[in-house]
């Protein structure tokens, strides 16, 4: 509650990968709830979200990573902050979904050096687009949501390019002035990499090359 004492506005995000516990994040977003109706007085609240995979149906031959007492999710980054909406029933909410960001090529999908001093980068997702998010823009976006009350009790996507990764290779590669390529890999080979959290991610890509 202190947290918010004095504002009439709050974005809302709970951060899934300190300890990869979707449990963990939804009982966060839970309590961020509380605190929100304790407080009261609010004229606008967002929340930062995902979309639910699990129920899709290009989804059925996707591994269950983590069962919860909502249901079985795919992955678990995405499904617990959809179903952490009902927390925030009453509020004057807009759930704004992102998409993957760019900014996990910093970690996650981080390009490693070849041997002809290239630069590649391992991700399975085929070769159609996919919608991409600088998190500068989420910013701006919510900031925007701000200023218009009348996209409460609206949805809303964001997405600051939708590219192929091909194509995103070569954008990097412009941008870097280094050679940078793409290989791509089936999603159940992503699966079997080993890294912590190579299974829910490689869900998340077959949800986002399977739903375009």
């Amino acid at each position: 509650k202190k947290a918010f004492a004095g504002c009439d506005g709050a974005f809302v995000l709970a951060n899934f990968w300190e300890g990869m516990d979707a449990v963990k994040e939804m009982r966060h977003y839970q309590n961020a709830a509380t605190a929100l109706k304790a407080v009261g007085g609010w004229r606008h609240v967002v929340m930062s979200t995902l979309e639910e995979t699990a129920t899709h149906p290009k989804m059925q031959d996707a591994p269950d990573i983590l069962q919860h007492e909502t249901g079985p999710m795919k992955v678990p980054h995405f499904d617990g902050k959809n179903r952490s909406h009902k927390f925030f029933d009453g509020l004057p909410m807009t759930y704004l979904y992102t998409s993957c960001y760019l900014e996990n090529f910093t970690t996650f999908f981080a390009c490693t050096e070849q041997e002809d001093g290239s630069y590649q980068f391992t991700l399975p997702l085929g070769a159609g687009p996919i919608a991409w998010t600088i998190l500068e823009d989420v910013g701006n976006m919510t900031a925007a949501i701000f200023e218009k009350p009348d996209l409460i009790g609206q949805t809303l996507g964001s997405s600051s390019l939708h590219c192929s990764c091909e194509q995103l290779a070569q954008i990097m590669s412009k941008a870097t002035g280094k050679t940078i390529t793409y290989n791509c890999v089936p999603w159940k080979t992503f699966a079997s990499f080993g890294f912590p959290g190579a299974e829910e991610l490689a869900n998340m890509f077959k949800f986002f090359t399977d739903t375009q």
